[in-house]
């Protein structure tokens, strides 16, 4: 008998990982070290073998799954059923779906839940500071609390299903059930909490007040997990897109292995939900910015293979989201992201550049590349210092190769719809990061570089969006005219900013054609609904549409475009932008679209 190389009775996830195990319960050191769910078995002598012949049941059961897998024993005399009976507690929804009622066996009748209060002790808000509990395993957040067995009801609230005598019935769930509520219930909460969740947001979006009542009955942190999955990271996905790419099914799957990027989650949600109450939540946003971030410091130092940790691209890409919507975010503060996240993706993917090797992609590989792409973009014209990274004309040269590796189960996919962030409209953003970088020269510019503004701003003038026929044939692919409007928008506000770039002492800001060109723009802001999420990747172009805009109407017309994408996007960075326009509407005449070439004033601007 050969000699065991690993041990058996470690963590489960130090056994998957094929790593040696202290086994120090109930965080081994390894799963602490790597932030990774340390998982332990109910047994604690080895590995548990079946018999050869008998049957693997699936012991959790889906809450209102019908679907079954049905198997013939044909041979089979008895079969053996391990059963139990549960006592479980029992809810129904009223007629409209606003209330809740708990059935009491004592009574025999159903009572009203007031404000969907369970009617059991629930944990208070914590008045510590949650941070303290960060690499907590939250296990208890994740397990499957489907119902499985109700024996007590009545067999004739039952449909009946015609099974013959010899077949055994194993229920499975194939596919995510979606509520309802459209919440996944792969998702780490149960129907009761996410109704009562989804139920705090819908007075959020009412513009109700609420008190600390509401929130008696809530786990804070996991009602912070809910609002980041429902509200924040739907903005990552900010045009149409194939659904392997949709953010929340690219990010999920990270955050069951991983309690940093859990504590990430929360400090977004937390982000979100502080644009409705800004009092009870920017503080815990905060906490967990500055916690997250330093741990993830801390991480990289001490670990030399952090590049290939999925979850630190996520991480750094979700921070910089939040700095961006926060109400005291900052864009040198970005930076840092930004710069850990090129580190990453350079030791990831440079080498296979350099060979012109090819490499198959993730959905959040190719989601987290893009979210790079436009911050590193957006963050150039504003940021104090950039020193730290390269300029755009390298970073796209490198990147331009790796956006066109193909991605895992999306090989048949148009271009344009397996980009989760541009969508068709890519080439605009290249255009932006080049003038952007152009622009933090000393003015007026240099012979040489006021030649390839002018080859830019000629790119401006030749840009059209990148819409396949097929898209004005097909209703649903018709969103898409929507997305590639995104670019047209860019490349007019790049078409301005390079006019003032090559003139910028005789520039004139009443010339027809400057002001012609902020009325076609404007146009374009009125024909895009209010609801489509393309306004989460148009500050910048709002910004410098509305440096440019001279009459009274134009300039009311963008304000109401950045009350639109702040309420869209739950962005404090419209308040910003606002006050910026408003210094410039306010100086001298001609004088305030210098502004925009104004590091001190530019910094204090988040995109």
């Amino acid at each position: 008998m050969g000699q065991r190389k690993r041990t058996v009775t470690g963590c489960l996830s130090c056994r998957r990982r094929k790593k040696k195990c202290d086994e120090q319960k109930p965080v081994c050191k390894g799963c602490q070290r790597n932030f990774i769910r340390c998982q332990w078995p109910d047994y604690s002598t080895g590995r548990i073998r079946r018999k050869r012949g008998t049957l693997q049941f699936h012991p959790r059961l889906p809450v209102d799954s019908n679907e079954f897998q049905i198997t013939t024993l044909d041979s089979a005399k008895f079969v053996t059923v391990d059963t139990r009976e549960l006592d479980l507690d029992i809810y129904t929804k009223g007629k409209c779906g606003e209330t809740l009622y708990h059935y009491s066996k004592e009574s025999n009748s159903f009572t009203l839940v007031k404000d969907f209060e369970r009617d059991y002790d629930t944990p208070p808000i914590e008045k510590t500071n949650p941070l303290d509990e960060l690499d907590a395993i939250d296990q208890d957040l994740w397990e499957d609390q489907a119902i499985q067995n109700i024996s007590y009801l009545q067999p004739n609230q039952c449909s009946v299903i015609d099974i013959p005598f010899n077949e055994l019935i194993l229920n499975f769930q194939s596919k995510p059930l979606i509520s309802k509520l459209g919440v996944i219930d792969t998702s780490p909460f149960t129907e009761t909490e996410a109704y009562f969740y989804h139920n705090i947001i819908t007075k959020y979006n009412k513009n109700e007040i609420l008190d600390d009542n509401v929130f008696r009955a809530a786990n804070m942190k996991s009602f912070l997990l809910y609002a980041c999955i429902q509200g924040f990271i739907p903005k990552f996905g900010i045009t149409e897109a194939y659904p392997n790419l949709n953010p929340t099914a690219a990010f999920l799957p990270e955050l069951r292995r991983n309690s940093l990027l859990r504590n990430v989650f929360r400090c977004c949600g937390a982000t979100y939900l502080a644009w409705k109450d800004l009092a009870r939540f920017q503080r815990l946003s905060d906490e967990y910015y500055y916690a997250c971030k330093r741990l993830l410091e801390q991480f990289i130092i001490e670990n030399t293979n952090f590049a290939h940790q999925d979850w630190i691209l996520i991480s750094l890409q979700m921070l910089c989201v939040r700095e961006n919507n926060s109400f005291n975010g900052t864009v040198d503060d970005t930076i840092w992201q930004l710069e850990r996240s090129y580190q990453i993706i350079k030791l990831r993917y440079a080498s296979r550049c350099l060979q012109q090797t090819c490499h198959i992609l993730q959905p959040h590989e190719r989601l987290c590349i893009e979210s790079f792409i436009y911050h590193y973009a957006i963050s150039i014209l504003f940021a104090t210092s950039i020193s730290t990274l390269p300029s755009p004309f390298v970073i796209f040269k490198e990147l331009s190769y790796v956006l066109k590796w193909p991605m895992y189960n999306c090989e048949e996919i148009t271009e344009y719809f397996r980009s989760p962030v541009f969508g068709p409209s890519l080439d605009s953003y290249e255009i932006l990061a080049k003038l952007s970088y152009i622009a933090r020269m000393p003015m007026p510019l240099h012979p040489s570089w006021i030649t390839k503004v002018i080859q830019l701003r000629n790119k401006c003038v030749n840009y059209k969006p990148v819409v396949q026929d097929t898209v004005w044939i097909n209703p649903w692919l018709n969103r898409t005219v929507n997305n590639s409007i995104a670019g047209v928008l860019i490349t007019r506000a790049c078409y301005l900013l390079a006019s003032k770039m090559i003139n910028y002492d005789g520039f004139d800001l009443t010339n027809p054609h400057i002001q012609l060109c902020v009325k076609d723009t404007i146009k374009y802001y009125r024909e895009l609904p209010a609801n489509n999420q393309i306004w989460g990747i148009l500050s910048w172009a709002i910004l410098l549409t509305g440096s440019f805009a001279n009459d009274a109407d134009d300039r009311n017309s963008l304000l109401n475009c950045i009350n639109t994408m702040a309420e869209r996007t739950h962005s404090y960075s419209g308040i910003k932008i606002a006050a910026f326009l408003h210094d410039v509407w306010r100086a001298e005449k001609g004088k305030g679209i210098n502004y925009l070439f104004d590091r001190r004033r530019l910094s204090q601007l988040v995109m």
